[in-house]
């Protein structure tokens, strides 16, 4: 997948340009229920966040940004639901980045990458962005927030 990911449609000679100028510590968090309904809820949010701040919506980056975000909470939903009854979802924007991600409190972390399933595709596109896949601890008690930051100039 490495250097081949685009969206459906040929990605465009002339993208999208990033904003002209990025607001500094645009920031949301939404906390859910981890349910099935989390997934499209969380992908809502991501959409609706990142175009208001300025991200173009036909953007690539953009669309890497929400099929990472379903990713992630579909992994919550089917994996962690037993031991974390809710999920979080953190939006950052600034720097010239976009920045996603998903926080629960099961136990379990990930191993090292590259793994496999949603998180393989995930770091497939990470690397498609030169972006950054980071797995953080929970400072108190279990879990973890997996987080990925991609530069918006990769749009």
């Amino acid at each position: 997948m490495s250097g081949g990911w685009s969206r459906r449609h040929k990605r465009p000679q002339n993208p999208p340009p990033a904003p002209a100028s990025v607001p500094a510590g645009r920031h949301y968090n939404l906390i859910a229920a981890n349910r099935p309904a989390a997934v499209s809820l969380f992908r809502g949010a991501t959409k609706t966040c990142f175009t208001v701040w300025g991200v173009a919506p036909n953007a690539v980056v953009l669309d890497a940004a929400l099929l990472i975000v379903t990713e992630l909470a579909v992994n919550c939903v089917r994996h962690a639901a037993g031991n974390s009854p809710n999920t979080e979802l953190i939006l950052d924007f600034g720097g010239g980045n976009l920045q996603v991600a998903v926080a629960d409190t099961h136990p379990w972390v990930p191993g090292t990458l590259p793994a496999s399933g949603g998180l393989r595709v995930i770091d497939d596109l990470v690397r498609d962005f030169d972006g950054h896949l980071i797995v953080n601890l929970a400072d108190t008690g279990p879990g973890k927030t997996i987080r990925v930051v991609l530069p918006v100039t990769a749009s």
